[in-house]
């Protein structure tokens, strides 16, 4: 390296050198040292030497320098947001030393705290928000939302992404919002409240290798957040039936409307609009759904509606998605072993016509009913259960069959339930 820092102990470091250059994205303290216990092989003894500097006008500023960092330790120094920083390792008299260094920078506030500490997201997350700062940014889909957790996000390939706080694990009432990692973080969609619990969630398409920033933040103070992002790859065009897009195991997959076309409820109306087809061959050893439940990995651009026809040929479906549940969101039961045609299309216009749809379609198993003559939850219908109905008898409180009562009726669906639940 030209430009040696001068002398170290007395004698003029000019040996080889090598450097680093880095922006500091915050404020925050940064530390060199020299890990011999992990070098290839034991080191010489010629010592060496560390620079930190930054970049000021018409030259570079010192920050710290320590001389023979084997024996006198790391070189730690402060630096701020903006800072452009070279850390340089020399050797003194013209020797060579072969080891390893480590860089680590750490900052002032709490990891995650701004976009410039966010937290790379690997896996499913669970964080609370109560050490983070109380500020706030303008978005269309809120007008207030503080103590952010900012994640940072590589896409492995380009298709269809769903990042949601949704579930039981997020205790706050979330504000949820994507950013491309620009100065102006730029804004790629944001949302607020889309499901139960104030769990937020979207659904874009991701390009191959760009980073996304993520800001989960509350409007209801400190509390747990989940984060969780599904990826499905993008589908082709398929708006024929005989062209439908081909499902035949467990998972999720993405679906894309288009065209225009004609499109059959279950009641014998019709509407207008793009659609997109799929055809599903569940395995033969249980029974399955196809879901845009957000509690099976779902998720959808509005609610949507499904329906299955008998062939390609058919004018109207034999069977149409129950939406009863999930906050509305479309679920079709399908046998396994053989192949079903669902249509997919959005929700229905008060003008005759369907809307547009993007989603995370998925295929899971069939949960089993549920037990609901089990009131002790033990997994067991018995005598326990009865012994609570009857402790209760003539209030709501054991009311099975949902009449408002504990009587009678619930009384023989414990009999008529006795045993295991299935």
């Amino acid at each position: 390296l030209d430009d040696p820092p001068g002398y170290c102990g007395g004698v003029v470091t000019t040996g080889p050198g090598q450097a680093w250059d880095f922006d500091v994205p915050e404020d925050g303290e940064l530390e060199v040292s020299n890990l011999e216990s992990a070098a290839p092989a034991p080191r010489e003894d010629t010592p060496d030497m560390i620079q930190i500097r930054r970049q000021i006008e018409g030259g570079w500023e010192t920050l710290g320098l320590q001389c023979d960092s084997s024996g006198n330790g790391p070189v730690r120094v402060q630096v701020e947001a903006g800072d452009h920083v070279e850390v340089r390792l020399f050797t003194q008299e013209d020797e060579t030393v072969a080891g390893w260094y480590e860089i680590v920078w750490t900052p002032d506030m709490p990891w995650g705290s701004s976009p410039g500490t966010a937290i790379p997201y690997q896996h499913p997350l669970d964080l609370n928000n109560a050490e983070m700062p109380d500020v706030s940014i303008p978005l269309p889909c809120a007008e207030n939302s503080t103590q952010a957790i900012w994640y940072r996000w590589k896409a492995p390939s380009t298709g269809l992404v769903n990042v949601t706080t949704c579930g039981q694990h997020t205790s706050v009432d979330t504000v949820l919002s994507i950013h491309l990692d620009t100065p102006t973080l730029d804004l790629v969609g944001c949302d607020d409240d889309s499901c139960d619990g104030g769990g937020s969630t979207l659904i874009f398409e991701a390009l191959e290798g760009t980073e996304y920033l993520i800001r989960t933040a509350s409007s209801s103070g400190a509390g747990n957040i989940h984060l969780s992002i599904k990826t499905a790859p993008l589908p082709g065009e398929h708006i024929n039936c005989n062209d439908a897009q081909s499902i035949s195991s467990l998972g999720i997959y993405s679906v894309q409307t288009g065209g225009n076309a004609s499109a059959g409820d279950c009641d014998g109306a019709l509407s207008e609009g793009p659609i997109a087809w799929v055809a599903v061959t569940p395995p033969a050893d249980a029974a399955w759904r196809l879901s845009l439940c957000q509690d099976d990995g779902g998720q959808a651009s509005s609610l949507g509606a499904m329906a299955l026809y008998e062939t390609c040929t058919s004018a109207q479906p034999i069977k149409c998605a129950q939406t009863q549940d999930c906050n509305g969101a479309p679920i079709i039961d399908l046998p396994g072993g053989t192949t079903s045609l669902v249509q997919v299309r959005g929700s229905g216009n008060l003008d005759g016509t369907h809307g547009p749809l993007t989603a995370l379609l998925a295929l899971v198993e069939t949960p089993p009913p549920p037990c609901l003559a089990d009131l002790n939850e033990d997994g067991q219908v018995g005598i326990d259960d009865l012994l609570a109905l009857l402790d209760v008898y003539g209030t709501p409180g054991a009311d099975i069959d949902g009449n408002g009562v504990s009587d009678i009726n619930d009384l023989l669906l414990i009999l008529n339930a006795w045993g295991g639940c299935p």
